[in-house]
């Protein structure tokens, strides 16, 4: 008989949106034997008629709760074949109600198991329960899809999603773990924890450390970015969510970086002015990567060792272009992200960290040199970085601009920064952890990255 109470139906509904999500066709009152229906089942298609998963729901533990069970287990095989698992949900009666016991003990052999269920309320134990039966079946989850699922009301909230991609990852279900953590992770802080767990779980997996690292070779795509631009170089970003994150302590997190960045091998680094390997590493390099950079630096802002990291090694990288031959106007993106990150950065003697401003001052007077190689800097670029660009493809309009500016003082890009951004991030822009989270997944951020950069290095600037 169909469910007409308010609980029994609400719980009905959510398993039909968790086995929605797992992939599974969902059917209600599915047709058991000649007479019988189960109040809902998970089939692996519509044109099968065979339910892999059964649910029944009882308000009560009634003389009923027996019967139910028979529909399944009683029926003919001829008529019905038997599912790979039954769920039967009772919603009231104690722990030791006789009937329940019965009911387990009587079925329990058959890949059956009864839960009690307070309240109308899914308890976690079935949520877990039901991904080991669901690893039976299928080696893929989609992440994003199970964890919407499981934030409906009625599931247990945060617990319950945290214990159930735990159990996911231990269970080795393949899916795009990083993608869609991240994207979790910008709806909802509280997943960024995840999200650093499993970049540090993939960085210890051997095939990780090399030559034949993940960026050089992209073995597990299931596990990257879905085609983001995170799947190409990401370990800079990725080890700044670490610290971020707290995976990570500050005081290692140069030492990380560092692992990260020379774990290609061969004496060389994961960013460095090694032109003429490819293209889209010339790209990368001159175009992208001081957009990384930045991003790093406002999102560890109050990390300052690490923070502080991010500003030498964009430094190096700048000067490695300049040794190289670069033409000053193709080293702009990082002398302009190099900038803004030390105007933004504070200006006093940090004593627990031994940052020392003036040697801050001492890169920026460098990049005024650079600026006066090149003839000058594009006017309209100082308050607006300019997009990712590839030289071997697409040159930017603004590398033959004739109407420039000489690089300001620190103080005065400074002022100038807080007075375009504001020193506060307006109302609905993204804060630091999404925005690089963002630039893993999609290629928003890049598609004006001085709009998204800024107010988030200026504004903590502003604190």
């Amino acid at each position: 008989m169909r469910h007409t109470r308010v609980g029994g139906l609400e719980v009905i509904h959510r398993l039909g949106q968790l086995g929605a999500a797992l992939g599974y066709e969902v059917r209600e009152e599915h047709r058991v034997g000649r007479s019988a229906a189960v109040d809902l089942s998970w089939t692996a298609a519509a044109s099968n008629d065979a339910p892999l998963f059964v649910f029944e729901v009882e308000s009560t533990p009634s003389t009923g709760l027996a019967n139910n069970a028979l529909k399944v287990y009683g029926s003919p095989l001829e008529e019905l074949v038997k599912p790979l698992f039954f769920f039967h949900l009772v919603l009231s009666g104690g722990q030791d109600n006789e009937r329940i016991r019965n009911a387990q003990r009587l079925f329990g052999q058959h890949n059956y198991r009864i839960y009690r269920l307070t309240d109308g309320t899914p308890a976690p134990d079935l949520a877990l329960d039901i991904l080991r039966q669901h690893r039976r079946v299928s080696r893929n989850l989609d992440l994003w899809s199970t964890a919407t699922a499981l934030m409906e009301p009625g599931w247990g909230g945060l617990a319950t999603v945290f214990a159930v991609l735990e159990l996911a990852e231990q269970l080795r279900f393949e899916s795009a773990y990083l993608c869609d953590y991240a994207r979790l992770s910008m709806e909802d802080p509280a997943y960024v924890g995840l999200f650093a767990r499993r970049v540090r779980t993939l960085s210890e997996r051997p095939e990780a450390n090399g030559p034949e690292g993940r960026e050089a070779s992209n073995p597990r795509p299931r596990d990257g970015y879905g085609g983001g631009p995170g799947d190409y170089i990401s370990g800079l970003l990725e080890t700044g969510i670490r610290i971020y994150a707290g995976d990570l302590a500050d005081e290692d997190g140069p030492a990380a970086f560092e692992t990260w960045m020379t774990s290609c091998g061969f004496g060389q680094r994961m960013i460095e002015p090694s032109f003429g390997l490819s293209r889209d590493y010339d790209g990368y390099v001159i175009g992208t990567a001081p957009i990384h950079y930045a991003l790093t630096a406002a999102l560890l802002k109050r990390h300052p060792r690490s923070h502080e990291w991010v500003i030498r090694d964009l430094a190096n990288l700048l000067e490695g272009e300049f040794d190289r031959g670069l033409r000053p106007r193709f080293r702009l993106p990082a002398v302009l992200w190099l900038a803004h990150i030390l105007a933004a950065s504070p200006t006093e003697h940090d004593v627990a960290t031994q940052r020392d401003p003036t040697f801050f001052d001492g890169l920026y007077a460098r990049l005024g040199e650079h600026v006066r190689e090149g003839g000058g800097l594009p006017a309209k670029l100082l308050l607006d970085p300019p997009r990712p660009f590839n030289p071997s493809e697409d040159v930017p309009e603004w590398i033959d601009e004739e109407e420039v500016v000489s690089l300001p003082s620190r103080e005065a890009l400074r002022a100038k920064g807080l007075a375009l951004r504001g020193p506060t991030v307006p109302s609905g822009h993204p804060t630091a952890i999404q925005a690089c989270l963002s630039s893993l997944i999609s290629y928003e951020v890049y598609a004006d990255p001085g709009a998204v950069i800024l107010p988030l290095l200026y504004a903590e600037a502003a604190d």
